[in-house]
């Protein structure tokens, strides 16, 4: 977990009785947190926690992957700016929102609720 975006430099080292191999990449990090349903300027997501149905707005064509805890795809979208997400016939739990523009990806938990 990064506190804050940016870029970082990330080295993995492997060592072995053949000898030692390192190999290091820089990453950028974009740290975004849906606070009141807000990302970044120009980007909503609604409710959250929500019994199923959810509504993502953006100033810019998006595209949307929801998935469960265990990585299977329950929604998919093409690029749009406002779409209204239906996962009512999906089991309470946690999902992972998985949202593109044309520069840039932000991933956030979605809370799914069920009412007794």
């Amino acid at each position: 977990t990064y506190a804050q975006g940016g870029d970082y430099t990330v080295c993995q080292t492997v060592m072995n009785e053949c000898g030692t191999d390192s190999s290091c990449q820089t990453v950028r990090i974009s740290v975004s947190s849906f606070l009141d349903g807000y990302a970044e300027p120009g980007f909503q997501i609604w409710p959250n926690p929500s019994a199923g149905r959810l509504m993502i707005r953006s100033d810019h064509p998006i595209a949307i992957i929801i998935t469960d805890g265990t990585g299977r795809q329950v929604y998919r979208s093409g690029l749009e700016n406002s779409v209204a997400i239906d996962l009512e016939d999906c089991p309470a739990g946690v999902y992972l929102a998985t949202v593109r523009s044309r520069s840039s990806v932000f991933r956030e938990k979605l809370v799914l609720i069920r009412k007794p």
